[in-house]
């Protein structure tokens, strides 16, 4: 700004008889050509930081929708992606950019705080579906052996039947013991997936009563 700088020609290098700035980019006069190259980078890291707080809001509605699905099902929904796994991803957006705009004083610690553990709650939660789907898959080789071996204790001959029995009754009770654990595992999953949306949430209000 002239009344600013006092120096009308800056945009010239202070030269407007050898310099000019057809292209109205200001320092990037034929003078100082490289001065594009910083004007550029201010230009692109002024962009990023506007767009920072979008990005914070976007991926926070996303986390908290995910949450709240995640709280429901742990079935594939999205390009074979779970609600879980899109609520850690963007969980961890939201905690970050928080971050990112906590330490430039444009979010309060208590609200970072909150976006930390909102997807840390996420993560635990993503963490128990994904340990329910493997105790799940034990659950199920364990009943397929079970019953191999029911049907070798009903091939078999009279005193041929002990050791298949058993061993279709131990594979039975394994098949038991991990689906009880996968159902145990599936429940905490949702109750994280609800304490972290109920922490977002909380989050949201936090930030809006400011």
């Amino acid at each position: 700004m002239v009344i600013e700088t006092n120096q009308p020609y800056a945009y010239a290098g202070d030269d407007p008889v050898d310099g000019a700035d057809p292209l109205g980019l200001h320092d990037c006069g034929w003078t100082d050509p490289f001065g594009c190259v910083g004007n550029a980078g201010d230009a692109v890291g002024h962009a990023l930081n506007s767009a920072l707080p979008v990005v914070h809001e976007v991926a926070n509605v996303i986390a908290l929708g995910a949450s709240i699905c995640a709280a429901f099902t742990s079935e594939t929904v999205v390009g074979g992606f779970t609600c879980g796994t899109i609520a850690l991803g963007a969980g961890a957006v939201t905690a970050g950019t928080g971050a990112i705009l906590h330490a430039e004083g444009r979010e309060s610690g208590t609200e970072a705080t909150i976006d930390v553990l909102s997807a840390g709650l996420s993560g635990l939660g993503s963490l128990s579906e994904a340990a329910a789907g493997v105790t799940r898959g034990f659950a199920n080789d364990a009943e397929v052996t079970s019953l191999l071996r029911e049907a070798e204790m009903n091939s078999a001959n009279l005193f041929g039947k002990v050791v298949p029995w058993i061993s279709s009754e131990w594979w039975a009770g394994k098949a038991a013991f991990w689906g009880a654990t996968s159902s145990q595992l599936s429940s905490l999953s949702r109750i994280l997936s609800a304490a972290g949306f109920g922490v977002g949430v909380t989050g949201n209000i936090v930030g809006s009563c400011k």
